[in-house]
Protein backbone atom coordinates (compact mmCIF):
# COMPACT_ATOMS: atom_id res chain seq x y z
CA UNK A 1 0.00 0.00 0.00
CA UNK A 2 2.84 2.34 0.49
CA UNK A 3 4.30 1.83 -2.70
CA UNK A 4 0.94 2.67 -4.17
CA UNK A 5 0.59 6.07 -2.43
CA UNK A 6 4.09 6.67 -3.17
CA UNK A 7 3.40 6.50 -6.87
CA UNK A 8 0.08 8.03 -6.98
CA UNK A 9 1.17 11.80 -7.44
CA UNK A 10 3.03 10.36 -10.49
CA UNK A 11 0.53 8.19 -12.04
CA UNK A 12 -2.14 10.83 -11.81
CA UNK A 13 -0.56 13.35 -14.12
CA UNK A 14 -0.21 13.18 -17.85
CA UNK A 15 2.44 12.80 -19.63
CA UNK A 16 1.98 15.91 -22.00
CA UNK A 17 1.94 18.19 -19.09
CA UNK A 18 5.01 16.70 -17.20
CA UNK A 19 6.82 17.34 -20.17
CA UNK A 20 5.75 20.25 -20.88
CA UNK A 21 5.63 21.92 -17.15
CA UNK A 22 7.99 19.99 -15.04
CA UNK A 23 12.12 20.65 -15.79
CA UNK A 24 14.25 19.59 -13.58
CA UNK A 25 17.81 21.40 -12.06
CA UNK A 26 19.68 18.63 -14.85
CA UNK A 27 17.72 19.72 -17.90
CA UNK A 28 15.78 16.24 -17.74
CA UNK A 29 11.56 16.53 -16.79
CA UNK A 30 9.96 14.45 -14.52
CA UNK A 31 8.54 12.07 -17.04
CA UNK A 32 12.50 11.67 -18.00
CA UNK A 33 13.45 10.10 -14.27
CA UNK A 34 10.16 7.53 -13.94
CA UNK A 35 11.17 3.61 -14.51
CA UNK A 36 10.01 2.06 -17.33
CA UNK A 37 7.46 0.59 -16.12
CA UNK A 38 5.56 3.80 -14.77
CA UNK A 39 6.04 5.55 -18.15
CA UNK A 40 4.69 2.12 -19.66
CA UNK A 41 1.70 2.41 -17.10
CA UNK A 42 1.53 6.57 -17.84
CA UNK A 43 1.62 6.26 -21.39
CA UNK A 44 -1.53 3.83 -21.50
CA UNK A 45 -4.30 5.30 -23.33
CA UNK A 46 -8.21 4.90 -24.71
CA UNK A 47 -6.37 3.18 -27.95
CA UNK A 48 -3.86 1.24 -27.15
CA UNK A 49 -1.68 0.08 -24.09
CA UNK A 50 1.87 1.72 -25.87
CA UNK A 51 2.24 2.95 -29.15
CA UNK A 52 3.00 1.54 -32.35
CA UNK A 53 6.52 2.65 -32.46
CA UNK A 54 7.44 2.65 -28.94
CA UNK A 55 11.02 3.29 -27.88
CA UNK A 56 10.50 2.48 -24.46
CA UNK A 57 9.50 -1.42 -25.60
CA UNK A 58 13.02 -2.33 -25.28
CA UNK A 59 13.97 -1.43 -21.54
CA UNK A 60 10.72 -2.42 -20.43
CA UNK A 61 11.32 -5.82 -21.87
CA UNK A 62 15.01 -6.09 -21.04
CA UNK A 63 13.86 -4.87 -17.34
CA UNK A 64 11.64 -7.71 -17.09
CA UNK A 65 14.55 -10.16 -18.09
CA UNK A 66 17.14 -8.72 -16.17
CA UNK A 67 16.07 -6.38 -13.15
CA UNK A 68 17.22 -8.12 -10.07
CA UNK A 69 14.01 -9.46 -7.98
CA UNK A 70 13.92 -8.15 -4.30
CA UNK A 71 10.91 -9.51 -3.36
CA UNK A 72 7.92 -12.72 -4.79
CA UNK A 73 4.89 -13.99 -3.49
CA UNK A 74 2.88 -16.53 -4.80
CA UNK A 75 -0.90 -16.35 -6.51
CA UNK A 76 -3.42 -17.62 -8.90
CA UNK A 77 -5.48 -20.72 -9.22
CA UNK A 78 -1.80 -22.64 -11.11
CA UNK A 79 1.33 -21.54 -9.47
CA UNK A 80 2.53 -18.12 -10.52
CA UNK A 81 4.64 -15.63 -8.32
CA UNK A 82 4.22 -11.75 -8.58
CA UNK A 83 7.91 -10.27 -8.35
CA UNK A 84 8.96 -7.00 -7.60
CA UNK A 85 12.04 -5.17 -9.01
CA UNK A 86 14.70 -2.52 -7.25
CA UNK A 87 12.72 0.23 -8.86
CA UNK A 88 9.33 -0.79 -7.81
CA UNK A 89 7.99 -2.50 -11.10
CA UNK A 90 6.03 -6.07 -10.84
CA UNK A 91 6.29 -8.50 -13.00
CA UNK A 92 3.93 -11.78 -13.09
CA UNK A 93 6.34 -15.09 -13.74
CA UNK A 94 4.66 -18.05 -15.11
CA UNK A 95 7.20 -20.61 -14.65
CA UNK A 96 7.41 -23.47 -17.18
CA UNK A 97 5.78 -26.64 -16.66
CA UNK A 98 5.77 -28.56 -19.70
CA UNK A 99 7.62 -28.21 -23.05
CA UNK A 100 6.44 -25.89 -26.02
CA UNK A 101 6.14 -29.17 -27.92
CA UNK A 102 4.04 -31.10 -26.04
CA UNK A 103 0.60 -30.92 -26.68
CA UNK A 104 -2.52 -31.17 -24.00
CA UNK A 105 -4.17 -34.98 -24.04
CA UNK A 106 -7.25 -35.09 -25.81
CA UNK A 107 -9.34 -36.37 -22.56
CA UNK A 108 -8.08 -33.36 -20.84
CA UNK A 109 -10.52 -31.00 -19.74
CA UNK A 110 -9.93 -27.57 -20.64
CA UNK A 111 -9.87 -26.62 -17.35
CA UNK A 112 -6.98 -28.98 -16.28
CA UNK A 113 -4.74 -28.10 -18.89
CA UNK A 114 -1.42 -26.61 -17.68
CA UNK A 115 -1.28 -22.69 -18.37
CA UNK A 116 1.86 -22.54 -20.89
CA UNK A 117 4.56 -19.80 -20.16
CA UNK A 118 5.09 -19.37 -24.07
CA UNK A 119 1.96 -18.92 -24.85
CA UNK A 120 2.02 -15.77 -22.81
CA UNK A 121 5.04 -14.28 -25.19
CA UNK A 122 3.47 -16.12 -28.09
CA UNK A 123 -0.25 -14.03 -27.17
CA UNK A 124 1.82 -10.71 -26.62
CA UNK A 125 3.90 -10.71 -29.97
CA UNK A 126 0.56 -11.58 -31.77
CA UNK A 127 -1.11 -8.76 -30.69
CA UNK A 128 1.66 -6.48 -31.95
CA UNK A 129 1.97 -7.97 -35.29
CA UNK A 130 -1.67 -7.65 -35.48
CA UNK A 131 -1.85 -3.91 -34.60
CA UNK A 132 -3.64 -3.94 -31.41
CA UNK A 133 -1.61 -3.39 -29.00
CA UNK A 134 -3.54 -4.46 -26.26
CA UNK A 135 -1.46 -6.94 -24.38
CA UNK A 136 0.97 -6.25 -21.42
CA UNK A 137 4.74 -6.40 -22.48
CA UNK A 138 5.47 -10.40 -21.72
CA UNK A 139 9.39 -11.46 -21.92
CA UNK A 140 11.04 -14.49 -21.23
CA UNK A 141 13.30 -15.15 -18.20
CA UNK A 142 15.73 -17.50 -17.08
CA UNK A 143 15.07 -17.48 -12.85
CA UNK A 144 17.73 -19.31 -10.26
CA UNK A 145 14.97 -20.95 -8.23
CA UNK A 146 18.05 -20.62 -5.39
CA UNK A 147 18.98 -17.28 -5.40
CA UNK A 148 16.12 -15.20 -7.25
CA UNK A 149 13.20 -17.52 -5.25
CA UNK A 150 14.02 -19.31 -1.92
CA UNK A 151 16.93 -17.60 -0.57
CA UNK A 152 14.71 -14.21 -0.78
CA UNK A 153 11.03 -15.37 -0.41
CA UNK A 154 9.10 -13.93 3.17
CA UNK A 155 6.15 -16.87 2.26
CA UNK A 156 7.18 -19.68 5.14
CA UNK A 157 4.38 -21.88 3.09
CA UNK A 158 6.12 -21.66 -0.40
CA UNK A 159 9.27 -21.91 1.59
CA UNK A 160 8.59 -25.06 2.70
CA UNK A 161 7.79 -26.81 -0.52
CA UNK A 162 11.39 -26.44 -1.70
CA UNK A 163 13.21 -29.83 -2.16
CA UNK A 164 16.41 -31.40 -4.08
CA UNK A 165 14.90 -34.02 -6.61
CA UNK A 166 16.26 -37.69 -7.16
CA UNK A 167 18.33 -35.97 -9.93
CA UNK A 168 19.96 -33.14 -7.97
CA UNK A 169 17.70 -30.64 -9.49
CA UNK A 170 16.13 -27.72 -6.86
CA UNK A 171 12.45 -28.12 -6.75
CA UNK A 172 9.44 -26.46 -5.44
CA UNK A 173 5.86 -26.41 -5.84
CA UNK A 174 4.17 -24.08 -3.98
CA UNK A 175 0.60 -23.59 -3.10
CA UNK A 176 -2.43 -23.10 -5.18
CA UNK A 177 -5.75 -24.76 -6.57
CA UNK A 178 -4.14 -27.06 -9.53
CA UNK A 179 -0.94 -28.86 -9.28
CA UNK A 180 0.57 -27.75 -6.56
CA UNK A 181 1.83 -30.93 -5.04
CA UNK A 182 5.49 -32.63 -5.33
CA UNK A 183 4.16 -35.22 -8.45
CA UNK A 184 3.68 -31.70 -10.18
CA UNK A 185 6.73 -29.82 -9.14
CA UNK A 186 8.84 -27.47 -11.35
CA UNK A 187 12.56 -28.55 -11.55
CA UNK A 188 15.27 -26.35 -12.39
CA UNK A 189 18.17 -27.26 -14.57
CA UNK A 190 20.08 -27.75 -11.73
CA UNK A 191 18.20 -24.67 -10.63
CA UNK A 192 17.12 -22.91 -13.18
CA UNK A 193 13.78 -22.49 -14.20
CA UNK A 194 12.55 -21.15 -17.95
CA UNK A 195 9.29 -19.13 -17.55
CA UNK A 196 7.49 -15.65 -18.59
CA UNK A 197 7.48 -12.32 -16.93
CA UNK A 198 4.66 -9.67 -17.63
CA UNK A 199 3.76 -5.86 -16.85
CA UNK A 200 1.67 -5.86 -14.39
CA UNK A 201 -1.26 -3.24 -15.03
CA UNK A 202 -2.04 -0.17 -12.91
CA UNK A 203 -3.75 -1.23 -9.39
CA UNK A 204 -7.60 -1.22 -9.37
CA UNK A 205 -6.95 1.55 -6.81
CA UNK A 206 -5.47 3.90 -9.28
CA UNK A 207 -6.69 2.65 -12.75
CA UNK A 208 -10.36 2.03 -12.34
CA UNK A 209 -11.72 -0.44 -14.63
CA UNK A 210 -14.81 -3.08 -15.38
CA UNK A 211 -14.62 -6.16 -16.34
CA UNK A 212 -17.49 -8.69 -18.08
CA UNK A 213 -17.71 -12.34 -18.81
CA UNK A 214 -15.48 -13.38 -22.08
CA UNK A 215 -17.39 -14.46 -25.34
CA UNK A 216 -15.90 -17.79 -25.24
CA UNK A 217 -16.15 -18.46 -21.44
CA UNK A 218 -16.62 -21.75 -20.44
CA UNK A 219 -18.34 -24.36 -18.04
CA UNK A 220 -15.69 -25.31 -14.88
CA UNK A 221 -18.47 -28.23 -14.21
CA UNK A 222 -17.78 -31.42 -15.99
CA UNK A 223 -21.15 -32.22 -16.63
CA UNK A 224 -21.59 -28.53 -17.98
CA UNK A 225 -18.98 -27.63 -20.02
CA UNK A 226 -19.67 -26.98 -23.35
CA UNK A 227 -17.39 -27.18 -25.88
CA UNK A 228 -18.66 -24.81 -28.37
CA UNK A 229 -18.32 -21.03 -28.14
CA UNK A 230 -21.24 -18.92 -28.78
CA UNK A 231 -21.29 -17.56 -32.39
CA UNK A 232 -21.14 -13.91 -31.56
CA UNK A 233 -19.51 -11.91 -28.75
CA UNK A 234 -22.21 -10.45 -26.41
CA UNK A 235 -23.72 -6.92 -26.17
CA UNK A 236 -21.16 -5.20 -23.51
CA UNK A 237 -22.32 -1.41 -23.14
CA UNK A 238 -20.41 0.63 -23.94
CA UNK A 239 -19.63 4.44 -24.77
CA UNK A 240 -18.13 5.14 -26.86
CA UNK A 241 -18.32 2.21 -29.63
CA UNK A 242 -15.04 0.23 -28.86
CA UNK A 243 -12.31 -0.59 -31.88
CA UNK A 244 -12.00 -4.38 -32.45
CA UNK A 245 -10.03 -5.71 -30.23
CA UNK A 246 -8.05 -9.08 -30.44
CA UNK A 247 -10.43 -11.02 -28.14
CA UNK A 248 -13.71 -10.35 -30.47
CA UNK A 249 -11.68 -11.28 -33.40
CA UNK A 250 -8.96 -14.13 -32.99
CA UNK A 251 -10.93 -16.79 -30.66
CA UNK A 252 -8.83 -18.37 -28.06
CA UNK A 253 -7.96 -21.64 -29.96
CA UNK A 254 -6.75 -19.34 -32.35
CA UNK A 255 -4.35 -17.69 -29.44
CA UNK A 256 -3.43 -21.53 -28.52
CA UNK A 257 -6.10 -20.89 -25.17
CA UNK A 258 -8.83 -23.14 -24.45
CA UNK A 259 -9.95 -21.80 -21.33
CA UNK A 260 -10.33 -17.78 -21.44
CA UNK A 261 -11.49 -15.67 -18.71
CA UNK A 262 -12.71 -12.20 -18.77
CA UNK A 263 -12.67 -8.90 -20.96
CA UNK A 264 -11.83 -5.97 -18.99
CA UNK A 265 -12.50 -1.80 -19.51
CA UNK A 266 -10.68 0.31 -18.44
CA UNK A 267 -12.76 3.76 -16.72
CA UNK A 268 -13.00 6.67 -18.47
CA UNK A 269 -10.51 8.25 -15.18
CA UNK A 270 -7.44 7.05 -17.36
CA UNK A 271 -8.81 8.12 -20.75
CA UNK A 272 -9.80 4.58 -21.89
CA UNK A 273 -12.77 2.77 -22.45
CA UNK A 274 -10.53 0.22 -23.79
CA UNK A 275 -10.92 -3.94 -24.00
CA UNK A 276 -8.24 -5.79 -22.62
CA UNK A 277 -8.53 -9.64 -23.26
Amino acid sequence: MLLLLGWRWLLDCRVSSSKAETVLPTGKTAYDTYPAWLKFHVGINRYELYPRQDPLMPSLLRDLATQRIVIQKSGGTQLKLIMTFPNYGQALFKPMKQTRDQETPIDFFYFSDFERHNAEIAAFHLDRILDFRRIPPVSGRLVNITKEIRDITTDKKLAKTFFISPAGNVCFYGECSYYCSTEHALCGKPDRLEGSMATLLPDKTLAKRRSWRSPWRRSYHKRGANPTPPPTPPQIPREPPLAPSLTEKVPPKGRGRIDPGLCTLFSARWLSTQLIP
